[in-house]
This record gives structure tokens, C-alpha cells and sequence, in this order.
């Protein structure tokens, strides 16, 4: 249990060999209490729950305070859908591989404000368009890039700093999409990309 972390249907994402989402490693073990709570908790992974909960705050450096079910509804090569429950709050994920690109679906049940939470690799830079209905945001890298539109009546989008560790020992900024949720809109979302 030396690795847990509150990561429970967090997701990476690689296009033509490029890291997009990436998973924010360990950092560090002993040497530094509060970076290896950071970079594990729910706050600094591609998953989604309760905002009041993100962050782990603990001197316990190899628990989780918060511990919940994790199940599998389907997994196929294109599509996948899953679960992570605890005794307050629900979060149902599924991810869809089509001919017009991925598509991210989060179901989020309880009466919590909530949010979305995206790592994204440190070559990613993030460009917003603030003219169209939904939020939109255009992710850029070497030249290339992608659109991702966020589909959300009332969600809350912003770039907040982050850090991502490539190698253990090694910590280096990066930002993250974080969509924030009420409780009012605590519904379906999608991303599509």
C-alpha cells in the first residue's frame, strides 16, 4: 500500500506520441511530506469528485484517508466505463475511443460542489476561445493541436499551476484544467476531444 494514491479512474492521454494528460508520478517518499501528499492526491490527477476533498491533508504519508469501491462496467478497445463509490458521493466515468475522436463523460451524484481536474504534460500550452457558447480550449504542442470542448451549463473552467514528476527525485511545473462544478449542475459533463 507504500503507493497509494487518490487516483481511482484518472486517465492518461498520449496522441501521435505526444503526452496530453499525463499522470503526475511520485515525486518524492520521505524527504518531503507535503510534495508526496500534493502529487497524490485526487487534485493532481485526471480524475474527477468533490471539491472539499481534493487534497489530501495528512501527516500519513502511505494511507488514504478517503477509500472507496472501484468497479468496471465495460472495457473494450474503444470504449470503457467505470465506477468509483464511496459512502458519499459517486462518480461514473466513461471514455470513448471514435472516427471523430474521444469523448469523456463524467456522471458525478451527491449534493457536493464537485470538480474535473486534467494534468497536463509541462510541452502542453493551453489557448482558451472565449467567444463560443461552451467553454473551449485549444491545447497546442510542437506545432500541433488539438480542441477540446467542454460541454457543461454551469462548469467553471480555469489553467492552475501544477507539478509533474518524469523520474522520481525530479519535480517540474506544469497546468492543469480544472472544471469546477455546484451542486445544482451535479450532472452529466462532457469532454469531448
Amino acid at each position: 500500500t507504500s503507493h497509494l494514491q487518490d487516483d481511482a479512474l484518472s486517465i492518461e492521454l498520449c496522441i501521435d506520441g505526444h503526452d496530453i494528460f499525463v499522470d503526475p508520478g511520485t515525486g518524492v517518499y520521505t524527504s518531503n511530506p507535503n510534495v508526496r501528499n500534493q502529487m497524490r492526491s485526487r487534485s493532481h490527477h485526471s480524475t474527477a469528485g468533490p471539491i472539499q476533498e481534493s487534497d489530501i491533508d495528512s501527516d500519513e504519508m502511505f494511507d488514504l484517508p478517503m477509500k472507496g469501491i472501484t468497479s468496471v462496467a465495460q472495457s473494450t478497445a474503444s470504449r470503457f466505463s467505470g465506477m468509483y463509490e464511496t459512502d458519499s458521493w459517486k462518480l461514473q466515468r466513461e471514455v470513448e475511443l471514435s472516427a471523430n475522436g474521444l469523448t469523456i463523460n463524467d456522471a458525478f451524484e451527491s449534493n457536493q460542489s464537485w470538480q474535473q481536474v486534467f494534468v497536463l504534460h509541462p510541452k502542453i500550452r493551453v489557448q482558451s476561445n472565449s467567444e463560443s457558447d461552451s467553454p473551449n480550449m485549444k491545447l497546442e504542442w510542437s506545432g500541433s493541436g488539438t480542441a477540446i470542448e467542454i460541454i457543461s451549463s454551469n462548469g467553471k473552467i480555469r489553467c492552475e499551476d501544477g507539478t509533474y514528476s518524469p523520474h522520481y527525485g525530479i519535480i517540474v511545473p506544469t497546468e492543469r484544467l480544472i472544471i469546477n462544478h455546484g451542486t445544482v449542475d451535479s450532472n452529466l459533463v462532457t469532454i469531448n476531444i
